[in-house]
């Protein structure tokens, strides 16, 4: 156990350091003031309402940044590993790869929970409430399963544009795919065909497959409709099977690899 903790903690500590050496905290001490200003200069043309739109907007704006933020980090820091030659040194010294995997999974969740956080002070600003606390804590599950699928992509696709595009794809195929299937049922129900029968099919099986990101950190939770411990737990277990699968898949692609 003391082996391990002396490998892991040189991995994570390393992706701490590259999170500094790349400006991330810059990024966060000047998103944090900008939201907060786009937030007030919304406010001033608000007639009602103020404070929450003010929430509102602060909200939406820190689920967006936060994510982009971490797993754009996620993304260009294994490439930049990649190019280093990082890993086949970590590697030369008799580290295993799923602690190597796992240890990248815990820097990078932690970090992206850090900046989940730092950004949800605005939020925090404008509704210091227990509903917000818990909107922050569904913020966190949806970075977790972001974070966790960045990385696998990262570790299966080599090129940053190409794992880029397919988290993109990802994110916003899984906030959108209950709007999609609802389009294809009523189009099934208005026009019945071979085609919409098989889109509607294939648009249920991908549901079944896919996070509802939709649920997670809705803006109607900060504003008027609080969510519940039952919903928060469903996240919990949702998120919890996303970085398990998402692991098994890393874990599998980067064994098969010789470095």
């Amino acid at each position: 156990m003391f082996m391990i903790r002396n490998k892991v903690w040189p991995i994570i500590l390393l992706a701490y350091r590259e999170a500094f050496s790349s400006q991330l905290l810059w990024v966060l001490l000047l998103l944090v003031p900008l939201t907060l200003g786009l937030a007030e200069l919304l406010g001033t043309m608000a007639l009602t309402e103020k404070t929450a739109i003010k929430a509102g907007f602060s909200a939406g704006l820190t689920r967006w940044a936060a994510l982009f933020i971490a797993c754009l980090f996620t993304i260009t820091s294994i490439a930049r590993e990649r190019d280093n030659k990082l890993n086949e040194l970590l590697f030369s010294l008799s580290i295993n790869r799923s602690t190597f995997y796992l240890s990248k999974l815990a820097a990078y969740g932690s970090i992206g929970l850090l900046i989940g956080s730092a950004l949800s002070l605005t939020v925090l600003l404008y509704r210091p409430t227990a509903s917000t606390g818990l909107w922050i804590i569904s913020l966190y599950f949806e970075l977790l399963i972001m974070v966790s699928f960045s990385l696998m992509v990262s570790v299966v696709i080599n090129s940053v544009i190409g794992a880029a595009s397919v988290v993109l794809g990802f994110y916003l195929l899984a906030r959108s795919i209950e709007a999609l299937l609802l389009i294809a049922n009523s189009t099934l129900e208005f026009e019945y065909t071979l085609a919409n029968h098989m889109i509607t099919l294939c648009l249920t099986g991908i549901s079944w497959l896919l996070p509802k990101l939709n649920q997670f950190t809705q803006i109607d939770s900060v504003l008027s409709s609080p969510m519940n411990i039952g919903k928060i737990l469903h996240n919990a277990l949702t998120a919890l099977a996303y970085v398990l699968l998402t692991c098994l898949v890393g874990l599998i692609d980067l064994s098969r690899k010789r470095l």
